[in-house]
């Protein structure tokens, strides 16, 4: 099994899955400000059965790199890989080329932003655990 430091594979997994939640809220942003443009079809980000499959995988886990400064191991693969798909449902108004739902849009949007929120406080109490473990361990 890999070593995967202090910070294991939950912290890694946690920070790539709240990138994600954060492109996903781009892309909403995005169907929103385009409700009303013609021919526009809604987009969304889908990352969540790519996840399982990896962590179902028991691959060996990598550190990813987004800029050319980051330390990496050598393999640069992600612990999930993000798809964006454009949306093929009929629009709701008869003869609109835009397929844009409003509604669903705003859903998804509070859906989103929950979920990004619960994550954000479980990495904060993740880091506070480690933070109370070394302060215990008397390393200074």
């Amino acid at each position: 099994m890999p070593d995967n430091g202090i910070f294991g594979v939950t912290i890694n997994l946690l920070k790539e899955v709240l990138d994600a939640r954060a492109s996903r809220q781009l892309i909403i942003n995005s169907n929103i400000a385009n409700a009303e443009t013609p021919g526009y079809k809604a987009k969304d980000l889908k990352f969540r059965s790519l996840l399982n499959d990896n962590l179902n995988s028991h691959k060996a886990i990598s550190l990813k790199a987004t800029n050319k400064k980051h330390i990496t191991d050598g393999n640069n693969k992600s612990l999930i890989e993000t798809k964006i798909e454009t949306s093929n449902k009929k629009p709701l108004i008869e003869g609109s080329s835009n397929n844009v739902n409003i509604d669903r849009e705003m859903t998804k949007l509070a859906e989103n932003g929950i979920m990004y929120n619960a994550l954000a406080q479980i990495t904060a109490k993740k880091f506070s655990f480690l933070k109370e473990v070394i302060r215990e361990s008397g390393v200074r």
